[in-house]
């Protein structure tokens, strides 16, 4: 009880210092938001965080306490919500590969009941590259192996801002002026760990608080809860490399060799972040790929009693980050339903993380009557 009104009141003097007498700033009001969020047990008060990419921006990482400065109860204290310039925040910052994605994992110590989850993120674009994320997902399991997905929030551009629920979407006023919001996402779930992916617009993302709340008996015997455990499980890992399709599925055209572009999130440290690396797919057999990559190994191989093609490739550099060519996917079979694709990475020292996918194919209808020209206007929402 002592803790908790500690923490109270350590709240309290930062939402005062933060609150201008004459008016209520943003800052003031996302303060306020983060108290009402985070009424009842913080479940991960005095927990370590565990990063996938190191933070290591200076001002806020100088004190070497990163892994505890997210659960310490303290929320930044620095005027104008410039967070960068407090230790008590965590900050990545050029060169992250925040875009990519950014795990965070909390082992709660035991399995609980878990309502929510409240971040505090820095946003607002005082500077170029400090924009609110682009989205947040949360991920829940009671044995730190499998786990599942809870909640996903996905960032609006203005031209959207009517769709923003902070269910699913959310829109926030970016005008070049620091604040720190507290994003809510529902667990509603039994779970010992947690497990939060955040994927930012720049390289840059800075948080000051990161809080786990309890459910309550009655929300814990609501319909519906655990109902994540229902879904497809996942792996949810902090170091090695990802790749895979940008949506959980591979979609590809019957009929039309269908363009696919694959992410890579790269979670190893510096010292083996230059050693090549090797991308492998192995595809059921009636699926053919092109690319522009020169190199490729094909052989023909067997994954759980059928017949597959494997395709090994060098994985090229840029910026001493490993990136992906465009893969042209065509089904020249149909494969049987339900057969998976497979995507990894091979890189000396990481145990391979293997992406399982489903393999969905569709039919591009032909236009009738013939076209003959197609105009194509680009523009763009927002900038960086």
């Amino acid at each position: 009880m002592l803790k908790k009104k500690i923490w109270w009141l350590s709240g309290l003097l930062a939402l005062l210092c933060i609150l201008s007498v004459t008016e209520l700033t943003a800052a003031g009001v996302y303060a306020q938001k983060w108290l009402e969020a985070t009424v009842g047990t913080n479940l991960a008060l005095g927990k370590k965080v565990i990063f996938s990419m190191t933070p290591k921006y200076g001002l806020t990482s100088k004190n070497g306490t990163d892994a505890v400065d997210l659960t310490d109860g303290l929320l930044a204290t620095y005027p104008e919500d410039k967070i960068w310039f407090d230790d008590k925040a965590v900050g990545w910052w050029e060169g992250s590969r925040a875009t990519e994605g950014i795990n965070l994992l909390l082992d709660l110590g035991k399995e609980s009941k878990v309502d929510r989850v409240v971040i505090r993120c820095l946003g607002g674009s005082e500077q170029n590259s400090l924009h609110a994320p682009k989205q947040f997902d949360v991920f829940v399991s009671k044995d730190g192996v499998k786990f599942y997905q809870t909640a996903s929030l996905q960032k609006l551009e203005p031209s959207e801002r009517a769709q923003s629920d902070f269910n699913k979407y959310y829109f926030l006023e970016e005008q070049q002026v620091a604040w720190v919001y507290p994003f809510v996402l529902a667990v509603q779930a039994d779970a010992r760990y947690i497990g939060v992916r955040i994927r930012c617009k720049t390289d840059s993302l800075f948080i000051d608080e990161l809080a786990v709340m309890e459910a309550t008996p009655g929300e814990g015997k609501k319909s519906g809860f655990n109902k994540a455990y229902s879904g497809e499980a996942n792996a949810f890992v902090t170091r090695g490399i990802i790749v895979k399709p940008r949506i959980n599925k591979l979609v590809i055209s019957t009929n039309i060799p269908t363009p696919t572009s694959l992410i890579i999130q790269d979670m190893r440290d510096a010292a083996t972040a230059k050693n090549t690396a090797q991308l492998v797919m192995e595809l059921p057999e009636g699926i053919t790929v092109t690319t522009t990559q020169q190199t490729v190994q094909t052989e023909k191989i067997k994954l759980d009693g059928r017949d597959y093609t494997r395709l090994t490739m060098p994985l090229p550099l840029l910026n001493n980050w490993p990136q992906t060519p465009m893969f042209f996917f065509k089904a020249e079979k149909t494969p049987a339903s339900g057969v998976p694709a497979v995507f990894y990475v091979l890189c000396d020292g990481e145990v391979p993380l293997k992406q399982v996918v489903p393999v969905e194919l569709i039919i591009i209808p032909e236009v009738t009557p013939a076209l003959k020209r197609l105009h194509v206007s680009l523009t763009w929402m927002a900038g960086i």
